[in-house]
């Protein structure tokens, strides 16, 4: 296995691919001054806001600001409303869901980078250190993956395609045999499809119901050739548990992933949810900064700001020019622009 790496001030992103450099897993990280939301590892405060008998279900307010929910335990008595409680994370936010947590006793520690990405590592069964003999340079490979995540369609090796749809309730994907010889079987195609769904849904970070749609319909002996297979193909990627049922007569699988780590798309400013759409605006707008300056290290970077970017950054309770500066000098003009619609410009100037 590979790894690259894409290191910047408020940002940690690396990549893990195949020996053939298909990528396979992404890892994320933020300065918590950048993205405080809460992570899979940490031990938060929080305060119990609901509790629900009913539903046997209490939602509490985490240190960040999220809502968070657990499930009660038939063998414990459940909290007071109000109470002030630990409560470690399970599942990080996402889109319209809460994070998941459970109470614990430990002390409330936030995990750091380091040890985020040992954990990642681990679950991929990756061992060593970073891999150096790649040929291009690191942020190419993590460029690549990041787009390959985002596109709404995969093309397969041998022909055929994958169309990755994202809906409110489930991930729909329909295997399309556009492209693929006249004559293959159906068996194939969808063998091959579901090998690389399989490598998509580590990549993408997919959880939740997803449901396809095969090739054809599926009878007989069929289902188990394809079921099975990809249950170990999850595996092998490191998927988190995951409940795959045998095709139907009709031609679909639907499947149960456990959700843990916040979904790719949700850091991506085209298509994450609102509730995270300045975060993620901060964070493109800082990386394209440091891409900038990375690329040219002699030349002062003019940045033109919307009127809208320049609001969101006064607002920032860290001084991220300073940061900056103190990495690459003091080469940045910051230059307000009302008459930019786009959200920010950036130019170099000698």
């Amino acid at each position: 296995m590979k790894l690259a790496r894409q290191t910047y001030r408020y940002e940690t992103h690396a990549v893990a691919m195949t020996s053939d450099e298909q990528p396979i897993s992404v890892f994320i990280w933020r300065d918590r001054r950048l993205d405080p939301s809460a992570r899979v590892g940490d031990v938060v405060p929080a305060i119990v806001r609901t509790v629900d008998k009913g539903k046997a279900e209490a939602f509490v307010e985490l240190s960040s600001g999220e809502m968070a929910f657990f499930n009660l335990s038939q063998n414990k008595t459940p909290p007071t409303e109000g109470a002030r409680i630990n409560v470690a994370v399970r599942a990080e936010s996402q889109g319209d869901k809460l994070a998941v947590v459970r109470p614990t006793h430990a002390d409330a520690e936030l995990i750091s980078c380091d040890t985020a990405m040992d954990l990642w590592r681990t679950e991929l069964g990756i061992e060593g250190d970073w891999d150096i003999s790649l040929d291009l340079d690191d942020r190419d490979y993590v460029s690549a993956a990041f787009d390959e995540a985002m596109a709404s369609s995969v093309t397969l090796a041998r022909g055929g395609e994958l169309h990755i749809d994202k809906t409110r309730a489930l991930t729909a994907v329909d295997v399309d045999s556009s492209g693929r010889a006249p004559r293959a079987s159906n068996l194939e195609l969808n063998a091959d499809a579901l090998s690389c769904l399989a490598r998509h849904i580590s990549l993408r970070r997919i959880a939740g119901l997803v449901v396809v749609d095969l090739c054809g319909s599926i009878r007989g002996k069929g289902a188990d050739q394809l079921r099975e297979p990809f249950i170990g193909e999850l595996k092998s990627f490191g998927v988190p548990k995951s409940m795959v049922l045998k095709p139907s007569p009709l031609g679909l699988i639907e499947m149960s992933i456990e959700r843990r780590g916040r979904p790719l798309s949700e850091y991506d400013l085209a298509s994450c949810c609102e509730a995270r759409r300045e975060t993620e605006t901060l964070a493109d707008f800082l990386r394209s900064v440091e891409n900038h300056a990375q690329a040219d290290r002699t030349t002062r970077i003019k940045v033109a700001l919307s009127a809208d970017l320049s609001g969101l950054l006064s607002q920032v309770d860290f001084d991220w020019l300073a940061d900056l500066g103190a990495i690459y000098g003091n080469r940045f003009q910051i230059a307000p622009d009302r008459l930019q619609t786009e959200n920010f410009q950036i130019r170099s100037v000698t």
